[in-house]
């Protein structure tokens, strides 16, 4: 179970190293060319293959004193994908269905030699099946190698005949010398052929991770369902998963959900884990988060570093057992400290939001950082949020893209919908809207919900598509109906204001609400507006007087200017123009430039503070460079008339035309005048006439 993404079989085995010093770490072809060299000559496995015969025969010379009992090559981590939202409710057992498959005839082959690398005792064996403990690192995790004592300087013999591919300085295991994995590849098809369980096994996930051999998801599947036959329990875990996926196998969750219950009861953690995920995704089975738990337990119980991370976010969540956040932290360290790295992200995000532990955000960066570098998309992405907003980190625009790069790259829906927003905005990287759209396209594809919102906001625009405001409305209602409360507040406005579809002050007047009591700021200060004119409700002064100050305690400069003008007027509240030049003057500092404008506009009339031409000419000249149409022609009658500024006719007609050309009615009268006149434009009687009536039509007196 992997979230559509096959982890690598490096990615998997990340973190199975421990000490160094005087113990020698000896890999060879990744433990597995003399490992299946020991398995044939012994003809028999660990525990859950017992007295297994085995064609051919073969020799080891050089055995060391204490002769060790080495185990089956890497087994994968199913990783199962992240529960989208919390819903209770067990079918019978599948009953599985025989997989043909002709098995082939044994074949008399020559006897194999293999070569203990060096003479000494075995101190850590093979063990990726069950977590031990490793004393160096004073920790618990896989080991999927053997460690062997030897004098320092000892000669370092190759287990068996290959070439050498790769020599290296490794920080934890000294000098490593990597044979061909293909050699690995053809010991496996021997055993395979041979019937071997392990060995079809071993062959398929050389396939399915294209080790030593190229990738190939049929003859994957195809060796796993031969291993599978004989019950081996990893290959029907793998097995399970190609059906799922739909890797080199038609997907069939039906199917999957059988092996995955038949190595499950077999005892097979990763097995245990992944059905469990079946019942906690719903994948195959009707979702039921007290399966998902029976069965997340069973495999905490063998050490599963996955199954104790989800247990955890079990407890974190309440899902099938009572919530129970200390538990939660408890599991998660315990995964964390086997080299989960998804449950390091989960112990991070405790630490930054001061769950269960004492809040420490430097803490929680540290641990996203731990798990990010181990390729875990969350943590990566939960780092790049960090930079991004500088939550115990200093902000850092293009770190925060580079990580969510990192986390994009394995399409991780959230780290897409964020890198989209960056692009879009220009945050750590050229604005480039044609970029976000396709990364707002993509997490969108994924069912993120706030992407499909920024979506419909570039089909609103047309940034990076072609502009459609009908489809906008469709990407609004779709992220709305989803709960979402800054597309409810947009597909509110689309009604409100009749863009993409027919103006609907009730419609507008309902989604407002939806918004505006999970709340969302600017959604309570366009419900406010409702309230004030009746807009699709009764009018209810003292209602919107309340909503504005709602949205303006959530830090909306928009609601704050409103609550300004509220106080200003005596409209709901006790006049009281110096305060509303104080909330105007708190709005205008937040760049509000309609706060901007009635600030310029106190000073401009002495409304709550003292006359001051200059400084009404700079608070309408910021709102001017913002394009706001009010303060255009403000600041043109400023010029106009030499308020504040030298006397600039010019001037004053380029503003009142700016102004009257987004459609401020007084600005049209204003340049009306100027052509009647003839001031800063020649003299054009009818041109005035035309713009008095345009004016005068919509109701403006002084036309």
């Amino acid at each position: 179970m992997n979230n559509n993404h096959k982890r690598s079989w490096t990615e998997k085995l990340g973190d199975f190293i421990s000490g160094k010093g005087f113990y020698l770490v000896v890999l060879i072809c990744v433990a597995a060319i003399a490992l299946s060299g020991y398995y044939l000559v012994q003809g028999l496995g660990g525990e859950d293959d017992p007295g297994q015969p085995v064609a051919g025969s073969a020799s080891i010379v050089d055995s060391p004193s204490a002769n060790p009992s080495p185990r089956v090559t890497a087994q994968p981590t199913p990783v199962p994908t992240a529960k989208p939202s919390p819903a209770p409710t067990v079918p019978p057992t599948a009953q599985p269905s025989p997989v043909v498959s002709s098995q082939p005839q044994s074949t008399p082959t020559a006897a194999l030699v293999f070569t203990w690398p060096v003479n000494g005792a075995v101190i850590a064996d093979y063990s990726v099946e069950a977590l031990a403990y490793n004393e160096t690192m004073g920790d618990w995790r896989t080991h999927s190698g053997l460690d062997i004592t030897a004098d320092l300087g000892a000669k370092v013999l190759a287990a068996a005949n290959g070439t050498v591919s790769a020599v290296y300085q490794d920080d934890l295991m000294g000098t490593v010398v990597e044979m061909d994995k293909a050699k690995a590849v053809e010991l496996y098809r021997q055993a395979a052929e041979q019937g071997y369980p392990r060995g079809q096994c071993n062959l398929g996930y050389c396939y399915y991770q294209g080790v030593g051999v190229a990738e190939d998801d049929g003859e994957a599947a195809k060796w796993f369902a031969r291993a599978a036959e004989q019950e081996y329990p990893r290959a029907m875990c793998l097995l399970a998963e190609c059906y799922e996926d739909g890797n080199g196998l038609e997907k069939d969750t039906d199917k999957a959900l059988m092996w995955y219950r038949k190595a499950a009861e077999e005892g097979y953690p990763p097995a245990q884990c992944s059905l469990g995920v079946c019942y906690y995704q719903g994948i195959g089975v009707e979702e039921d988060n007290d399966q998902a738990v029976y069965w997340f337990e069973k495999a905490a119980a063998r050490g599963y570093p996955r199954a104790v991370q989800l247990l955890g976010e079990c407890y974190e969540n309440g899902y099938g057992v009572a919530k129970n956040i200390q538990k939660a932290v408890e599991l998660y360290q315990e995964a964390h400290a086997s080299g989960n790295p998804s449950a390091t992200c989960s112990l991070g995000l405790c630490y930054e939001l001061g769950m269960g532990v004492q809040e420490d955000k430097a803490r929680a960066v540290e641990l996203y950082r731990q798990a990010a570098e181990r390729g875990d998309a969350r943590a990566q992405c939960n780092l790049g949020y960090c930079y991004y907003t500088g939550i115990g980190v200093e902000e850092d625009s293009q770190k925060a893209v580079e990580w969510f790069t990192k986390a994009a790259e394995r399409e991780y829906p959230r780290a897409m919908f964020l890198l989209g927003e960056c692009y879009d905005r220009g945050y750590g990287v050229e604005q480039n809207y044609d970029r976000a759209v396709k990364l707002y396209q993509g997490a969108a594809d994924k069912e993120y919900t706030s992407a499909y919102c920024s979506l419909g906001l570039c089909y609103e625009l047309g940034q990076g598509v072609e502009e459609d405001k009908a489809r906008a409305v469709e990407l609004y209602r779709r992220a709305a109906e989803r709960g979402m409360p800054r597309a409810q507040c947009n597909l509110g406005f689309c009604y409100y204001t009749g863009i993409g579809v027919e103006e609907s002050n009730d419609e507008a007047f309902q989604w407002f609400t939806k918004a505006a009591d999970q709340g969302y700021p600017r959604a309570m200060q366009l419900l406010a507006e409702c309230y004030e004119n009746g807009y699709g409700v009764e009018k209810d002064i003292d209602k919107a007087v309340e909503w504005y100050t709602k949205a303006h305690e959530a830090g909306y400069p928009p609601a704050t200017c409103a609550l300004g003008l509220c106080y200003e007027l005596g409209t709901g509240v006790e006049e009281d123009k110096a305060r509303a030049v104080e909330l105007y003057r708190q709005a205008a500092e937040e760049g509000d430039t309609r706060a901007q404008c009635n600030l310029g506009f106190c000073y401009y009339q002495g409304i709550g503070v003292e006359e001051d031409n200059a400084q009404a000419v700079e608070w309408f000249s910021k709102a001017a460079e913002e394009g706001y149409p009010r303060a255009l022609m403000l600041l043109g009658e400023c010029y106009d008339r030499g308020y504040g500024v030298e006397r600039d006719v010019d001037k004053a007609f380029q503003l009142y035309q700016q102004s009257s050309d987004k459609g401020h009615v007084p600005g049209m009268c204003a340049l009306g005048l100027c052509y009647e006149l003839g001031q800063g434009v020649e003299e054009d009687k009818d041109k005035a006439r035309e713009l008095y009536l345009k004016a005068a039509e919509r109701g403006y007196p002084r036309a």
